[in-house]
């Protein structure tokens, strides 16, 4: 039976996460359901409502999340020690490894992990070089994003370990082209955009196309992306007093990150505005990605920071202002729209309290238009994602 290994760089409290996974086992399986489908991922474990119904096993990334235990003592050794990164690496991820040994391929999803900003290049590559030694199987790196000006001597080295590398973006994908890579480079749009939403009950008070939903992450609030938690958050705050003040709409603050990452700062927000009946937060962290589209869809606008939640708004014809921080948030713009202008606010060149609520007042006054482009162009851009299934086949 043929298997395929899926290495996430993120946890599935990471609703973009799991969503690239439904969206690649919908494509990859739709015609080939006998294929046995293992994630691994940053997990401490994996209970029972985490567990997706179309992924037959888990595997932890680690093999120890705890200081005291043996595990991290027999690492330690070899770390510090002994000093060899590469046997440390093969010890605390035994698990994944020989989860790979007997996979026919292996997918490493490449996202955004190899932005300097992140500060993981280093340990993808080493695992990377631990992976290729234990399959038999190909290596796939799937959907990254990347600037053409973080491409350095390491980067090149981890990308020829793959046998084929996907970009989800045509900035990314024309910048790796001009790299001259060995693998073979492919476009296909974020396996995400072909996600379903599943229904869930929407929360007290959203109002089904009358609902501004927003998304903020602690991410961009950092600042080593330039903007800088004050900024940001009076940014958001500007916004939100903005829709108040301009429309009738009912806001919906929305996490997409889990485990209280997002909810810390949208909790602010919504003690800020709490005195508002307007306002809500959606703090259930136990719905799930699809879940999180179906609310997302039912918004007559959003914004976001986090870029699984603008895919999911995007994919549903929802018009939608980003907050962005790197290149994918530009490179999918791009693919849309045709220009990131009027469609990205970059964090790093928010320069006043007010950027953030101009942008949305300009895109706003052209909802109309930016929704019927995207129901006239969406269903043939989400097709493209298809392509993934022969790519697989080859490989």
């Amino acid at each position: 039976m043929k298997s395929i290994v899926f290495v996430l760089g993120a946890c599935l409290h990471n609703r973009g996460a799991e969503a690239i996974i439904r969206g690649f086992s919908d494509i990859v399986r739709r015609e080939a359901p006998e294929i046995r489908l293992t994630v691994s991922s940053t997990e401490r474990e994996f209970s029972p409502s985490m567990q997706l119904p179309f992924v037959d096993g888990y595997v932890r990334r680690n093999r120890f999340y705890k200081k005291t235990t043996l595990s991290y003592a027999v690492y330690c050794f070899l770390r510090k020690i002994i000093r060899n990164d590469m046997i440390a690496l093969r010890w605390l991820t035994g698990g994944l490894l020989r989860a790979c040994k007997k996979a026919s391929l292996v997918v490493v999803v490449g996202a955004d992990h190899y932005d300097k900003q992140y500060g993981t290049r280093h340990k993808m590559y080493t695992l990377n070089q631990q992976i290729r030694q234990a399959t038999k199987g190909n290596m796939l790196l799937l959907a990254c994003s990347l600037d053409k000006n973080e491409i350095d001597d390491e980067v090149r080295r981890d990308f020829c370990v793959f046998d084929a590398i996907t970009a989800r973006d045509m900035v990314t994908y024309e910048g790796l082209l001009n790299e001259d890579l060995s693998p073979p480079i492919y476009y296909f749009p974020d396996t995400a955009f072909a996600m379903q939403p599943e229904s869930t009950p929407y929360p007290d008070g959203f109002e089904e196309q009358n609902t501004v939903g927003v998304n903020i992450s602690p991410l961009i609030a950092e600042d080593k992306y330039g903007g800088g938690e004050d900024l940001v958050f009076s940014n958001y705050i500007h916004l939100i007093q903005r829709i108040l003040d301009t429309t009738d709409h009912q806001i919906m603050l929305l996490p997409h990150v889990m485990n209280g990452q997002d909810v810390s700062l949208l909790k602010r927000l919504y003690e800020y505005f709490k005195q508002n009946p307007r306002i809500l937060l959606m703090g259930n962290e136990t719905l799930n990605a699809a879940e999180l589209k179906y609310l997302i869809a039912g918004c007559c606008f959003y914004i976001g920071a986090r870029t699984h939640s603008t895919i999911a708004a995007y994919s549903s014809h929802v018009p939608t202002l980003v907050l962005g921080y790197s290149v994918k948030s530009i490179g999918i713009a791009r693919d849309l729209f045709g220009k990131e202008d009027g469609y990205v606010v970059s964090v790093q060149n928010l320069s006043s309290d007010t950027q953030l609520a101009d942008a949305f007042s300009s895109l706003y006054s052209m909802r109309d238009g930016v929704k019927r482009h995207l129901q006239e162009t969406m269903p043939t851009y989400i097709g493209k994602t298809s392509g993934i299934k022969q790519l697989i086949d080859s490989l």
